[in-house]
């Protein structure tokens, strides 16, 4: 959505805020902190249920690292009472009745499957509301590959390939499910490229309604994590 950092604020403050100004005002809060040493952070960089290829994996560990020798408190793991198969699997689920409901006639999804998997999605938000009083910013994958070649077959029939062997098509939605479900601010910002010349992103995410938080903290990651 933007070059930079600071472009992406500048679209936020010009398209954030309610449909209407009547009764209403926005403010973006101000980021936590201003330099990389002073923000405590939230650490996953694999997860077996969608791995990472080795070229990910190596540019994620390398990231985190060099953010440690700054200062930033490194806090890893999932946090408390987030298992990341679950929110997966209500990302799909609800990712499922979005659609049906932009579809016309009638759909097959239970009611009762429904409230279930809404009582979960709120249960994971609360989950990262009480995880971020104490953790500024989580960084995990943007996605467990770099980019792909178009494939236009139905999605049931796509593949990723990757050095271990193909992999799903809709295993690319794991990393962003943990923003998406709970509604949380995520920035993904560029830290290095493959041989082959394609970018390798970190996936920043930041507090509920503190976007700045996020993008002033991929700003700081882009000047060098100084």
């Amino acid at each position: 959505m933007a070059r930079t950092a600071q472009d992406l604020r500048t679209a936020l403050r010009v398209t954030a805020g309610p449909e209407t100004s009547t009764g209403y005002s926005w403010s973006l809060p101000a980021a936590r902190h201003s330099r990389v040493a002073d923000y405590r952070v939230g650490v996953v960089t694999d997860d077996p249920r969608v791995p990472v290829t080795d070229e990910v994996g190596a540019a994620l560990s390398d990231t985190i690292d060099a953010l440690a020798r700054t200062g930033a408190q490194i806090v890893p793991g999932w946090p408390h009472g987030v298992q990341a198969d679950e929110v997966f699997e209500t990302f799909g689920f609800l990712l499922n009745v979005f659609l049906a409901y932009a579809q016309p006639g009638p759909t097959d999804i239970d009611f009762g499957e429904f409230i279930e998997h809404e009582h979960r999605r709120m249960s994971i938000r609360a989950a990262w509301q009480a995880y971020h009083r104490d953790v500024d910013v989580f960084l995990c994958p943007v996605n467990f590959t770099t980019a792909i070649p178009h494939d236009d077959r139905p999605f049931e029939q796509r593949r990723v390939a990757t050095t271990s062997g193909p992999r799903p098509y809709t295993d690319q939605s794991f990393w962003t499910a943990h923003a998406s479900l709970p509604g949380l601010p995520a920035v993904s910002a560029p830290i290095r490229t493959t041989a082959g010349g394609l970018p390798i992103g970190i996936q920043i995410i930041g507090p509920r309604y503190e976007d700045d938080t996020a993008i002033t903290f991929a700003e700081l990651l882009a000047a060098g994590a100084s």
